[in-house]
């Protein structure tokens, strides 16, 4: 049933880097820059660092990774362990919602206490003008508790959406793992040939359905397909990180269509994976994410992924402000200051939400988990 695991450092790293390139996504998109910083930022690999719905992707599919992994078959000489629905759901409820229920209840008071609308050089984008504008209702309180608010005007956090598709993809997850069974591999593609066909949304559950197939088969695909030689290796990293851009340019040249969202989005998701293939075959690429920084990046990336929308949209604009009223209106400067402010004041400040919110919600599941399972042996016993 339940047992803790150790966790992979530069797993974690890697969601940081994921949760950075969001939090830089939406801090460039705050305000309408001049042209030739867009034409900078879709450039080839520079695009990586700014594209927040690409990040998004790495988090679906190492969702799928990580919370299948102990359950699949390993080479090692432990056996994997058995899903316990009710652990399994519950443990995942409260590591996601509870967190961001502190955070949502945060950006109410942040909203009604903090945040204005200064008038600033260069001026806030139209992007982030339609956000705070709409009342808050006790329905779409309601609904935004249950993910159900899928109107980004309304919403309080503008990176909700991606919390409910992660809260459905580990409801998922457990049919996913059944599937990815040697023999019935196929039919785990033809189910997410069906999610890419018939739901809108599906093919983000596709990335889950990749992070669970790299989990069941890391082994197979580094034995037959991953290259020995150095050189080799940073080829087929390359050609992960051309493909998780795929998403960008798939709607950059295809339009933003559906087909093109969705086949961009796998092509990302595609290049996810072999990212995290490359990870695992390289040493290197392993120290360098459990170098410490990048571990505590990865550790309160959560609390990044949360908290950046609150810090945008109350710090930055005030900020701007005050620095064109000492004349500071060049762009490179004020580009790299809401960088800066953006970059360190969400780190900061995610360090102490994760502290103090993150740690206790996943200690209260972990003593929730423990408890059922405890009382569940004790039933089978006395049924037995």
């Amino acid at each position: 049933m339940y047992s803790e695991t150790k966790r992979v450092e530069y797993l974690d790293s890697i969601r940081g880097l994921a949760a950075l390139f969001v939090l830089l996504s939406h801090t460039v998109g705050a305000f309408a820059w001049p042209p030739a910083y867009g034409v900078l930022f879709s450039w080839p690999l520079v695009s990586i660092l700014f594209n927040g719905k690409e990040a998004v992707g790495m988090f679906f599919v190492l969702s799928g990774y990580v919370l299948s992994k102990p359950y699949v078959s390993s080479t090692g000489t432990a056996a994997p362990r058995k899903i316990f629905l009710p652990t399994f759901y519950l443990r995942r409820f409260i590591r996601i919602w509870v967190p961001w229920f502190f955070v949502f209840v945060a950006s109410i008071f942040a909203r009604k206490f903090l945040f204005f609308q200064p008038v600033t050089d260069p001026p806030v984008s139209k992007w982030l003008n339609q956000f705070w504008q709409v009342p808050l209702t006790a329905g779409d309180f309601f609904r935004q508790c249950a993910f159900l608010l899928h109107d980004a005007t309304r919403q309080l956090l503008n990176q909700d959406w991606s919390l409910g598709v992660e809260l459905k993809g580990s409801v998922l997850i457990p049919l996913f793992l059944f599937l990815a069974h040697r023999k019935r591999v196929g039919l785990e593609l033809m189910l997410a040939a069906g999610f890419l066909a018939f739901v809108g949304t599906g093919h983000y559950y596709v990335s889950f359905i990749i992070g669970v197939l790299v989990a069941r088969y890391a082994d197979f695909f580094a034995a037959r397909f991953m290259p020995s030689g150095r050189l080799a290796r940073m080829a087929v990293l390359f050609l992960g990180l051309l493909l998780y851009q795929g998403f960008g340019l798939s709607v950059r040249y295809l339009h933003e269509t559906q087909p093109a969202y969705k086949l961009g989005w796998v092509i990302t998701s595609l290049g996810c994976a072999i990212v995290l293939l490359s990870t695992f075959g390289s040493q290197t690429l392993q120290n360098l994410l459990n170098y410490k920084p990048m571990v505590f990046l990865g550790r309160v990336s959560y609390s990044v992924y949360l908290l950046q929308f609150i810090i945008i949209m109350c710090l930055l604009p005030p900020l701007v402000r005050l620095v064109n009223g000492w004349g500071i209106v060049q762009r490179p400067a004020l580009f790299g200051l809401t960088i800066l402010a953006s970059v360190g004041t969400t780190i900061g400040c995610a360090a102490i939400t994760y502290r103090f919110v993150e740690v206790p919600a996943i200690n209260l599941g972990h003593r929730l988990t423990k408890e059922i399972q405890r009382r569940f042996q004790k039933q089978s016993k006395i049924i037995v």
